[in-house]
Order: C-alpha cells, then sequence, then structure tokens
C-alpha cells in the first residue's frame, strides 16, 4: 500500500508534463570591474554591455527544469595602470577593453504548491553551470586574459500568476565557483595561467510576464554581484604575477518572447 501510496504522489506527478516554454531575448547592463586592494596597481572597468540569452524551461509537476545560455558584448572603460617592464614602475592609464561574456546553466527544482494549476508556487532549485569572460586590450602592446570557472548553485523562485495571463516572479541565488582560471595572454613570450580561489557569487531576479495563447512576453530586472577570488602567485622573467581578489557588479533589463508548448 505504501509503496503504491509513493509512487501516485511523488512518481507519478513528475511524468504530467504542465508547461514547457522556449525562449530568446536581447539584454543590456550596466557593469563594474574593480580590483580589491589598496594602493597602486588597482583597476577599475565600467560600461555598458549587450547581448541576448536563450533557453529552455519546463514543468514536469512537481519536478522544474530551467537550461539557460547567455552572451554579451561591450566596450567599457578602463581605469588603471600599465607596467613598464624596463622601467619596472606602473603608471597610470585610461583606455577601453572590449569584452565577452558567456554563461551556461542549468537548473533543476521542486514545485511546492497546492495544486498543478495553484497561482502562487515556491521552487528551490539547484544546478551547475560556467562562466567565462574573455577581456581584450585595445593597443598592439596591450595583454588580453580570459577568466573561466565552473560553479555550483543553489536558489529559490517564487512565481504568482493572476488574471490567468499575468505572472510577476522572483528569483534569488547564489553560486559557489570552483575550478576557475585566468589565462594572461601576450604579457610574456608564453601565456600564462593561473589557477583562481573559489568564492561565493549572488544575483537577483525580479520579473513580469503577459501570456497571449501560446506565446508570452517577459520584462525582467536582474542584479549579479561577483565575487572573483585572488589567483595563485608565480615568477616568471623575473616578475612575481599574480591577480587580486576582486569584484563585478553588474545590473540590467532583458526582454523575453516565449513560446509554450
Amino acid at each position: 500500500m505504501w509503496s503504491s501510496l509513493f509512487y501516485i504522489i511523488i512518481i507519478y506527478p513528475c511524468f504530467v508534463v504542465s508547461i514547457s516554454r522556449i525562449y530568446i531575448g536581447p539584454e543590456i547592463y550596466y557593469r563594474r570591474y574593480h580590483e580589491q586592494i589598496i594602493g597602486d596597481g588597482k583597476s577599475d572597468e565600467y560600461g555598458y554591455m549587450y547581448g541576448f540569452r536563450s533557453g529552455y524551461e519546463a514543468c514536469f509537476f512537481p519536478l522544474y527544469i530551467h537550461l539557460m545560455g547567455d552572451l554579451s558584448y561591450g566596450r567599457t572603460t578602463y581605469d588603471g595602470t600599465q607596467l613598464y617592464f624596463e622601467e619596472g614602475i606602473l603608471v597610470p592609464c585610461i583606455s577601453h577593453t572590449d569584452n565577452r561574456i558567456w554563461d551556461l546553466e542549468g537548473n533543476i527544482g521542486y514545485v511546492f504548491a497546492r495544486k498543478k494549476e495553484s497561482t502562487l508556487t515556491f521552487i528551490p532549485i539547484i544546478g551547475p553551470g560556467y562562466h567565462a569572460w574573455f577581456r581584450e586590450g585595445e593597443k598592439e602592446d596591450d595583454y588580453d586574459e580570459k577568466y573561466s570557472w565552473y560553479y555550483f548553485l543553489v536558489g529559490l523562485k517564487f512565481d504568482s500568476f493572476f488574471y490567468s495571463s499575468y505572472r510577476l516572479g522572483l528569483s534569488l541565488k547564489g553560486q559557489y565557483t570552483q575550478n576557475g582560471y585566468v589565462e594572461i595572454i601576450r604579457l610574456f613570450a608564453e601565456d600564462l595561467t593561473l589557477s583562481l580561489n573559489n568564492d561565493w557569487q549572488y544575483s537577483a531576479d525580479l520579473y513580469a510576464s503577459y501570456f497571449l495563447n501560446k506565446t508570452d512576453v517577459k520584462l525582467t530586472l536582474f542584479y549579479k554581484n561577483q565575487d572573483i577570488g585572488s589567483s595563485e602567485q608565480i615568477e616568471t622573467e623575473g616578475f612575481k604575477i599574480t591577480t587580486p581578489l576582486s569584484k563585478s557588479n553588474l545590473i540590467g533589463i532583458c526582454f523575453e518572447l516565449g513560446y509554450r508548448f
């Protein structure tokens, strides 16, 4: 009897498809990156990034699945210092960098609701992700950097449906970075790869949706706080090379077009 009851309550609903959705849409956000050190040598970067995100989400009630990809590009202002090797000095420098950032992420969650048609849902989520940031200097003698790491996230989603065609929601996530690296390109004769310390990062999305038949539009305001761990220190060509603890903050807006099936 208990095994049959377990199948009816837990297993059977997982094969009932409540909704599937694919979406794509543009985004714009303001990003500020700054190194958390005191004194000479620190750098700040700031400016707008433009991109798009696309994904698939589904609810096999009570299971929730979300797969997402995000790609953005922007030229930002660099306000920092430049190292002159022959003199061994740091000189203030203001220039620009071209940035490409991409994310891949997967979530799985469990929907807490009184029934499939409930107007209020609460979804704890977990999942893996990958983040990469490529930064390219504008001058021929500038060096380039590529930051990348994997992460594991935990989060909560709150959704509220009303008037049958509208939805408001809030998503909160915390993610712990792992296996991070920074590649320093064209600084020395050979490119360098330094491992990064792990750190916590956080994000929040506030969104509103409107549904019309099988299509929908969604507007999302989002914020991310990304602590990037300092790197190991290595010595090459008589110089000790390391990257300091840094932080990236961004706030932006995304507009999505979705199709449900």
